[in-house]
């Protein structure tokens, strides 16, 4: 029941929201000291590929990069993919395991 206007009552929801955070990881925050690290192996790759980067800025929880990428949504989020992948690695002693989710949110 409910919708963006009219939530469903407090709890009517309460083993789906207790379901949801258990499968969920916690976020990964990456300290100031590794955020040009970060930022750098981004730019390094989409340099390496051919790509472009205006902006790039990377935050405690995420990064925001200003690029032109193909329309297509798919091809673009491989090609966003290759460079978490690189920065990922870039960090991975300090930041073993998972550091980005899946998928990015293009515009």
């Amino acid at each position: 029941s409910g919708d963006y206007k009219h939530p469903p009552p407090p709890g009517e929801h309460a083993g789906l929201l207790r379901w949801a955070q258990r499968r969920s990881a916690s976020a990964v925050s990456i300290p100031p000291a590794l955020r040009e690290r970060v930022g750098l192996a981004l730019l390094a790759k989409a340099a390496e590929q051919g790509h472009a980067i205006l902006a790039c800025c990377v935050g405690e929880l995420h990064a925001h990069l200003l690029t032109k990428l193909p329309a297509d949504m798919p091809a673009a989020k491989r090609i966003v993919g290759t460079w978490k992948q690189a920065a990922s690695h870039a960090v991975r002693v300090e930041l073993p395991g998972k550091v980005w989710s899946e998928g990015c949110d293009a515009k």
